[in-house]
């Protein structure tokens, strides 16, 4: 939607944000919500020359504010997973020679062999999907070689696609990057290198070895090694910024590039959670005001602030799509032994060299019979769905350890998962039972017990993923299910019941309660007291509240600092210390672990029951 700038200063505070909106500053472009939906209702890309052309806005913006470029010490940054830029033949040299007195967009217009890019909420590669796993000998296979089956949206498909239907423009390609690559070469004056991390999504990459995948590359693309280049540890710094920066904006000719990353790794960078630690953003659906889901295309900037304090600056582009995602609670985990499954993304991290992170998507989308909006994949074979998209990102920073086949059995990570049934359900509970009013919502949990005198509640209203069911119900302490609960037993119902679902499903992932382990709330409930008093009591933690509204800009600008030092030793925990610590806002009940412990046996076999009877 929009490309936003954020500085922070050496104590790592906010101190300036620019912004540029795609559609209301780049009308020429004719995108919605920065993006373009083909007549297939598949196909979706960005425009290169839109991200260039926002890029000049912004920086020009930014230089009219009174921004000292000159203070510059490194650059690094995000960008959206998979989509994927193609240089034409050629372009490289004209990176290298860029006239200071004219636009980045002027110059590079007639650079890119395809002037829309794919990107991420693409789903028009299925044949492509099916081909490559075929190549690699099954889904499993693919997944232990790249680190996920074939998905859609993945960049190697894209490349495969684009290759078997547009073969004139695929031939006239010298490059191919992806987003993030694609906008740190804009600073470096020539090609950067794809990073481990970002590189993991692409079904190419080999996680292991760190190189691409012969099988992998073969079944794609002839050559398209050479198209890529060699990846590079996310921590690399890649060279000076370019003398056309340096002459148009003043930066300092020892600027250094780190290399970028995808989005969803800069956002865990940005998150600084700690093994043990949970982190849920509980959002409230009246807070909305439209349904859109962002993704982000990252530059930040770490910049002297004077001689001796530095200052950060993260430059966001953010495209978005005409989808719901903010309703959606959001669960993040730090894990000991996971039980990774196929569905699982294994990324290299982006913060430690040796260490790997995981995501886990679920996507559903909303489609509109009159206006025929966006239809994106779930699974690879069941693309189109009714109800709402839902991201539901599962990721894991991982240890490396034993053998090739052990890494993806037992390792350290973190898990991001997203429940769809979140704040709009418990907005309705709250309508019907305590007068639409949040303050009598809040004080009907106070006025219940923990536990709800054994009274369970599953609230499905549209079609979960985990689990797959659509519908309420409710148990009492007999567990027989009933028709209904008094208005303050149904307030603490809906809540205690989709804390144990978060919960459950974080334990089927392998995830245990530690000592130390720290639930970190983020999102507009995580206001609410009582809300948070009953998430401290279900996982038997303290809670603390965290602002995370920008953690993909936030991890961006902590990773061009820490490119600084990386090759010293200097570990990324030590470069975030500075960061604004959680404040502390609940702690458990001393009854909590047993209450609980007990009711999440109870709540496993109910659910059996509500799956057995939702697919009977």
């Amino acid at each position: 939607m929009k490309l936003k700038a954020v500085v922070i200063d050496g104590e790592l505070r906010v101190v300036h944000q620019s912004g540029v909106q795609f559609d209301a500053e780049l009308p020429e472009f004719r995108t919605q919500g920065g993006v373009h939906i083909h007549t297939d209702r598949l196909t979706v890309t960005s425009p290169v020359l839109m991200w260039v052309k926002a890029l000049d806005l912004l920086l020009d913006k930014m230089k009219r504010a009174g921004l000292d470029f000159s203070r510059v010490r490194a650059l690094s940054g995000s960008g959206q997973q998979h989509g994927s830029v193609f240089w034409r033949r050629g372009a490289s040299e004209t990176l290298k020679h860029l006239d200071p007195d004219q636009d980045l967009h002027q110059l590079l217009q007639d650079s890119f062999s395809v002037s829309d890019s794919p990107v991420w909420m693409d789903s028009s590669s299925t044949q492509q999907c099916e081909d490559l796993q075929a190549a690699a000998g099954g889904a499993l296979r693919l997944a232990e070689i790249t680190g996920s089956r074939a998905y859609e949206r993945f960049t190697g498909n894209q490349i495969a696609k684009l290759r078997q239907t547009r073969a004139e423009e695929f031939q006239d390609t010298e490059r191919i990057s992806l987003v993030s690559s694609f906008a740190a070469s804009l600073f470096l004056g020539g090609y950067a290198a794809i990073d481990y991390s970002d590189g993991s999504g692409m079904n190419l990459l080999d996680i292991r070895t760190r190189n691409w995948s012969e099988i992998c590359l073969q079944a794609t693309a002839p050559h398209l090694d050479q198209l890529l280049g060699a990846p590079l540890p996310s921590t690399s710094v890649l060279g000076p910024v370019s003398s056309y920066f340096v002459h148009r904006y003043g930066f300092s000719e020892s600027c250094s590039v780190v290399a970028f990353t995808g989005d969803n790794p800069a956002s865990l960078a940005g998150m600084r959670l700690q093994p043990g630690d949970v982190a849920v953003s509980l959002t409230l659906a009246h807070f909305l005001s439209s349904r859109r889901v962002t993704v982000a295309v990252n530059v930040c900037v770490c910049v002297r602030a004077c001689v001796r304090a530095r200052a950060c600056v993260c430059v966001r582009v953010c495209v978005c799509v005409q989808v719901s995602l903010g309703t959606s609670d959001t669960v993040f985990l730090w894990l000991q032994q996971p039980r990774p499954a196929l569905e699982g993304h294994v990324f290299c991290n982006p913060v430690e060299q040796q260490e790997y992170m995981a995501l886990l998507w679920y996507t559903h989308t909303h489609t509109h019979k009159q206006t025929g909006e966006l239809s994106g994949e779930g699974s690879m074979m069941s693309r189109k769905s009714e109800g709402t998209r839902l991201l539901d990102a599962s990721a894991m920073l991982v240890r490396k350890g034993g053998g090739a086949r052990d890494r993806l059995q037992c390792f350290r990570c973190f898990v991001i998962s997203s429940f769809k049934n979140g704040s709009l359900t418990r907005e309705r509970v709250r309508n019907e039972c305590a007068g639409a009013s949040w303050e009598l919502f809040s004080a009907a949990l106070r006025d219940t017990p923990l536990g709800n005198h054994g009274n369970i509640g599953f609230y499905f209203e549209t079609m979960e993923i985990t689990p797959p069911v659509i519908g309420v119900h409710r148990f009492d302490s007999a567990d027989c299910e009933v028709s209904s609960l008094s208005p303050q037993v149904e307030v603490r119902a809906v809540v205690e019941g989709q804390f144990l679902s978060r919960r459950l499903h974080a334990e089927r992932l392998g995830y245990s309660i530690i000592p130390g382990t720290r639930v970190l709330a983020t999102g507009g409930a995580s206001s609410n007291k009582e809300i948070l008093q009953v998430l401290s009591d279900v996982f038997n933690a303290p809670v603390y509240t965290i602002d995370l509204s920008d953690s993909t800009c936030l991890g961006s600008a902590y990773r061009a600092l820490h490119g600084l030092v990386a090759e010293s030793g200097a570990s990324f925990v030590d470069v975030v210390k500075k960061a604004p610590e959680p404040r502390l806002v609940a702690t458990p009940h001393p009854k909590a672990k047993e209450v609980y412990d007990e009711l999440l046996k109870r709540y496993v076999q109910l659910e059996e029951r509500v799956v057995q009877k939702s697919h009977s």
